[in-house]
């Protein structure tokens, strides 16, 4: 019995192709040794619906998944008898068989057949469309996309969001090409690169100024020209026509010589079928790689099992149907199995990109390999293992959250968003790809989801030309600012958003999109209009009232409002598209949980805005806060929002922090209370681009990769994934290293719970506070230096050199306060109540100063101040707010429109010391500064609580220092001049005529003087 059962099983291990007639065998041919070849065949008897087919195997016999030209053109028409195929003959390939798979009993008869080697003149194949509207030779990865005719002749168009891949072609490694004079070129170009096994290696170097413009990398030995559309807000960019395209080899360039191809795995191969999608040809090609690096010799890819007695990997999302009850287990994610019968090894999922995460999981759990970090260099640590061994081979596994991102590394740059793609892919993320800027097949393929983005103001689009009722009215008048949020309560406010949604649904035929967003504006502004400011009633027939105009003094009411809109927008989608989920930001005002349900389409993503101490978790409620919410308003909001959403929340997280850490800590906390909440989303921003220059990364790498894998599942243990990292990275330096991070998951949690840090702390103090209060700098450094000094393999010492180098970076700018780069200063600076003003370095908790003489550092001023400062680039922006228990007393000069020296309640700026810059702004606007400032701008602000000074001074009119470029800086308040009654402070107690270098404050500019 056990016999009759083991030969159905393997009988059912060979029926992994979809139900479908068999194909029928009409010609076999020899192959010749060139590049590309032609096939050319006519047939009679035409059933609509049949399909012809290529294939080609090796000497012996194996179909080669390359080598399998099964596409959606390929397709027998009535009244056309004559067919051709263009292509490039894979590596092995010696014979070739044409085929039909008949729509009916019968099949067409050929009746006449040729093969014949061809020549690219550009390096690609039908470069020009020579062969015909309905050919798709050498274009067969496509979407949205297709040839079209006018009076200029036949051309590809490629629609908004589509995309268009030419067949590989070869290329010599390191060579340099150029595009064939009146090719197409930018925008929407790209040449996507890869090794003799078709495995990406990443988008080529291009510089149109310089001749060759194109270079290769020097593993390439195929390339592709990847054709897009650009940003749809460019009516032109919406789609891409392309006339004809080709490559030329640079003359005079001498290329490298192309590394000897790594032998034949003999004890495995890589089964895949043909025509899937391409993120499941990408896993396969991953896991393919990767064995051959791990062990030395390269399994092959085969469109059908050999007869050879070995391991046979099968890769692909049709599999599924065989393991029932896994597909039941895995419906709804992108999560994967893990199966194997006899010499069959199963890597399946219901979601395309699940099999990339099937195939990572497999390579780590039966190999020393792991992704580190996004940097090239540091992309991947493996221990070579020549007999690689599959012993853990029955598992599956499906992520807690269906959306799992890290924002920010590399956003907004094609190649340094595939690289940052790449490395969160391999760790089981799925984040979006913003599709308004154009199909990016490269993030695409390694897991990215389909989505759209954008401010619900941006969803409204140009409807506002025309209608200012979209615009929220603000202190009476109507802000027609794009960058805040409309007005709520207006009828069309919803019913245009929605529109506009399905208008961009439309633009993705064929393709579920799996998300869309609509989120808040980036600042408090919030409409008072009539209609906005009416009591909102609720559920129980109760009414809520609005206390305030203002949201930042009402956040219950404007987050309610906002909430109501959403639902509408939601319940107008809702008939048509069932399954869309709406993401928003549940941020600013709108963090707090509304007093109405919220729609089960709409998915919340709550974000404890970092006025909260990152070190602990969002429910411990501990630690001090930069901000007037009560204690525990973080906490109380994230139970409250749990019970509003049941069915679906999110967190917009902000685990980073630019200096040494335990944040996983945190974020495990916070993403298993997001698990047990029902929560959909995981998510956290700020990971920097990981290049050449020395970042984050070389502090916290080990953090970052425990976030990213805490996404998929939220259980596990951040000790013992470090554990896992320190492992698999530092090898043998593993011992140091391994004491080096325990230090500093020991001074984190050790340190005084009152130490705040948040992702915009400074990185000075943090070391301070981390290393030298706790004196174990000599301690951590020494650990590393005994690290690299004990690292053999050079990667891993490179590695370690670059962590102590940035180490030592840290102790040495001690003293040094980093300004950081906000975009938005340019045009928030002026606002008081900014959320952008949270990102600026602050000076606070101000000290008296008894006199010029002397100062006292532990008493702290009656009237407090506060000092933010943060750039462009161009302008350093500062707000220094006068808190003034009695505004009426102030004492103030009579206002002038020139310079004159405010001599009364003030504040005072010194800037430098050889050559000094002195600036001084009274309570009405009384400026002064010497020397004389011909460019700076200036205003002051009134309010309940005192005064606000707002300053913009050009970089080009401010006293840097020459050698260091860092800019000295001191601040310093003088309130209520009446005769004797009189407190001068500053922000470290000392005089600002006090000339002391210690008592300065250095100033650096982040991206300036770095």
């Amino acid at each position: 019995m056990k016999q009759h059962w083991t030969v159905f099983l393997f009988i059912l291990c060979q029926m992994w192709l979809p139900a479908q007639q068999e194909a029928v065998l009409l010609q076999e041919a020899a192959l010749t040794e060139a590049a590309f070849h032609q096939v050319t065949f006519q047939v009679d008897g035409i059933v609509s619906g049949s399909r012809w087919l290529l294939h080609m195997f090796d000497e012996e016999g194996r179909l080669l998944y390359d080598g399998c030209l099964e596409k959606d053109w390929q397709a027998l028409q009535a009244g056309q008898a004559e067919y051709r195929h263009a292509f490039l003959r894979p590596a092995g390939a010696v014979k070739l068989q044409l085929l039909i798979r008949p729509n009916g009993k019968a099949a067409p008869r050929l009746t006449a057949f040729e093969l014949a080697a061809v020549t690219a003149e550009s390096l690609v194949l039908n470069a020009d469309f020579a062969l015909g509207a309905s050919n798709y030779s050498g274009w067969e990865d496509r979407y949205q996309a297709s040839f079209q005719e006018d009076e200029k002749g036949l051309h590809l168009l490629v629609r908004q969001n589509g995309y268009a891949l030419t067949g590989f072609f070869p290329v010599q490694p390191g060579g340099g090409y150029d595009l064939i004079k009146d090719a197409k070129g930018w925008p929407g170009v790209t040449f996507l690169t890869y090794d003799r096994d078709r495995h990406f290696l990443g988008i080529a170097s291009r510089d149109h100024r310089r001749k060759p413009s194109i270079s290769m990398p020097s593993a390439a030995a195929y390339a592709r020209i990847l054709f897009e559309t650009s940003h749809d807000h460019i009516p032109a960019f919406c789609s891409n026509r392309i006339d004809f395209t080709g490559l030329k080899a640079a003359e005079g360039e001498t290329a490298a010589a192309l590394t000897e191809p790594s032998p034949e795995h003999p004890e495995i191969e890589i089964i895949l079928q043909p025509g899937c999608d391409p993120r499941e040809e990408h896993a396969a090609r991953e896991l393919q790689h990767w064995i051959t690096r791990i062990s030395g010799k390269c399994p092959m890819l085969l469109a059908k099992p050999s007869t050879r007695n070995n391991l046979k990997i099968h890769a692909g999302t049709a599999l599924a149907e065989k393991f029932p009850d896994d597909r039941q287990f895995l419906q709804g994610s992108d999560g994967y199995a893990i199966r194997k019968q006899g010499k069959h090894l199963y890597v399946f999922a219901v979601q395309p990109r699940g099999i990339l995460y099937g195939v990572y999981a497999l390579l780590e759990k039966n190999a020393a390999i792991i992704w580190p970090r996004p940097n090239p260099e540091f992309e991947v640590f493996f221990q070579a293992e020549a007999n690689l061994q599959f012993r853990q081979t029955d598992f599956r596994s499906r992520p807690v959250f269906q959306l799992r991102e890290i924002s920010r590394g590399g956003y907004g740059h094609q190649n340094k968003a595939y690289v940052f793609q790449n490395w969160q892919g391999r760790n089981g993320l799925n984040p979006h790809l913003p599709l308004h800027t154009g199909f990016n097949y490269p993030v695409w393929v390694q897991g990215a989801t389909l989505g759209y983005g954008g401010s619900h103001r941006s969803w409204i689009g140009s409807a506002v030309q025309d209608d200012e009722n979209f615009f929220p009215l603000i202190d009476g008048v109507r802000d027609k600012s794009i960058w805040r949020q409309p007005c709520y309560s207006y009828e069309k406010t919803a019913e245009v958003i929605a529109q506009n949604i399905r208008e961009r649904i439309a633009l993705l035929p064929g393709k579920e999109l799996e998300y869309l967003m609509s989120t808040l504006a980036d600042n408090w502004s919030v409409c008072a209009c009539e209609n906005c400011m009416k009591p909102i009633r609720l559920a129980d027939g109760s009414l809520l009232e609005p206390k305030s105009p203002y949201a930042v003094k009402d956040p219950l009411f404007f987050s309610t409002r906002n909430f109501q809109m959403l639902n509408r927008v939601a319940e107008l989608l809702a008939p048509d598209f069932p399954k869309l989920r709406l993401l928003t930001h549940a941020y600013i005002f709108a963090a707090e949980p509304p007093k109405i349900k919220v729609h089960p389409a709409i998915i919340p993503q709550y974000a404890a805005y970092p006025t909260r101490n990152e070190r602990f978790p969002i429910l411990s409620g501990k630690g001090a806060k930069i901000s007037s919410y009560e204690p525990d308003v973080w906490a109380r909001r994230f139970r409250e929002w749990s019970q509003v959403k049941p069915d679906g929340l999110g967190i917009f997280g902000y685990y980073y922090t630019p200096c040494y850490n335990a944040l996983a800590d945190t974020a495990a906390a916070d993403y298993r209370a997001l698990a047990e909440f029902g929560g959909i989303y995981g998510h956290t921003e700020g990971f920097p681009v990981d290049g050449e220059e020395l970042s984050e990364w070389d502090m916290d790498a080990i953090e970052k990769w425990v976030i990213a894998k805490l996404l998929w599942d939220p259980k596990q243990d951040p000790a013992e994934l470090r554990e896992q990292y320190i492992g698999k990275v530092y090898g043998e330096a593993a011992v140091p290293m391994r004491e080096f991070h325990q230090l500093i998951v020991k001074i984190w949690h050790e340190a005084d719970e009152d130490f705040f840090v948040n992702c915009h702390s400074a990185t000075a103090p943090l070391f301070r506070e981390f290393f030298i209060k706790t004196r174990l700098v000599p301690k951590a450094r020494g650990l590393l230096v005994q690290a690299e000094k004990m690292a053999r393999e050079p990667q891993r010492r490179v590695l370690l050199q670059r962590m102590l180098k940035k180490f030592d970076q840290l102790q040495s700018s001690l003293g040094q306060h980093r300004v950081p780069v906000v975009e938005e200063s340019t045009q928030e600076w002026t606002e008081v109540s900014s959320t952008h003003w949270e990102k600026s370095l602050l000076f606070k908790n101000f000290m008296k100063v008894s006199d010029w003489r002397s100062f006292a550092r532990d008493t702290v001023a009656e009237q407090q101040t506060q000092a933010s400062f943060m750039q462009d680039g161009e302008f350093l922006y500062i707000r220094v707010q006068a808190f003034d228990s009695d505004p009426s007393a102030v004492v103030v000069v009579p206002f002038q429109q020139q310079p004159c020296f405010p001599n009364g309640d003030r504040v005072e700026l010194l800037f430098g010391t050889r050559p000094r810059l002195y600036v001084a702004l009274g309570p009405n606007g009384t400026f002064y500064s010497r020397p004389e400032l011909s460019q700076w701008r200036h205003q002051v602000v009134k309010q309940s609580d005192g005064w606000v000074a707002l300053m913009a001074i050009p970089f080009k009119e401010l006293p840097f220092d020459n050698q260091s470029g860092l800019l000295p800086m001191r601040v310093g308040r003088v309130f209520r001049l009446r005769g004797a009654e009189r407190e001068e402070s500053s922000f470290n107690g000392a005089s600002l005529y006090n000339n002391h270098e210690s008592f300065w404050a250095n100033l650096q500019m982040e991206g300036k003087n770095e």
